[in-house]
């Protein structure tokens, strides 16, 4: 009789016992989401703020090597304001690969933006005109399509409505602010 109680009352040890550490993990799983719901709120109302934080964060871990290297190789006991100095010269490093990466790319997207702004939109259509025509023969042959525009002014359309070149200037000077703007926000770190 004894083993028959034991036996009948195992499953109810094991499966309650199953049931705690379920409850557990839940919970466990509950706070952990909660937790990043809460990052992810913070992080989203102060994104600006988190922001600067990377970006200083970026920036001290690729200017601690330089600071180390300018205190104990070059400096080594010499000047009593080696951390100062070399900090300004470790900003005076960062300030320069700045201004030299704009000095090489700056003129580049401009050239490429002046020709994307001196494209001939009407060469294009005439160019690619004939072959629209025997696409749009060959479709009409099998009785595939049956547009009611013509290929030509499908193609003008089209070009027309994606291709405009005062968007070009537009969107470089989009990105010119937006760079100037990483620029300052970079440098009030």
């Amino acid at each position: 009789m004894g083993k028959d109680l034991a036996f009948a009352t195992f499953p109810k040890l094991v499966f309650g016992h199953y049931l705690l550490d379920t409850l557990k993990n839940i919970n466990r799983y509950i706070a952990l989401a909660a937790g990043f719901l809460a990052f992810g709120a913070l992080a989203y109302f102060f994104s600006n703020i988190v922001g600067y934080v990377l970006i200083a964060w970026v920036l001290s871990m690729i200017g601690q090597p330089l600071m180390d290297f300018f205190q104990q190789k070059v400096f080594k006991g010499k000047i009593k304001a080696a951390a100062n100095l070399s900090a300004v010269i470790v900003l005076l490093i960062f300030i320069t690969v700045a201004t030299v990466f704009v000095w090489l790319f700056v003129p580049l997207v401009v050239e490429q933006a002046a020709q994307l702004s001196n494209v001939d939109l009407n060469s294009i259509m005439k160019a690619l005109e004939p072959p629209m025509q025997r696409v749009h023969d060959w479709l009409d042959q099998y009785g595939i399509s049956q547009p009611i525009k013509t290929p030509s002014e499908q193609l003008q359309d089209t070009l027309f409505s994606k291709f405009d070149p005062t968007q070009i200037a537009n969107f470089f000077s989009d990105l010119v602010s937006i760079m100037a703007g990483l620029l300052v926000d970079i440098f009030s770190v």
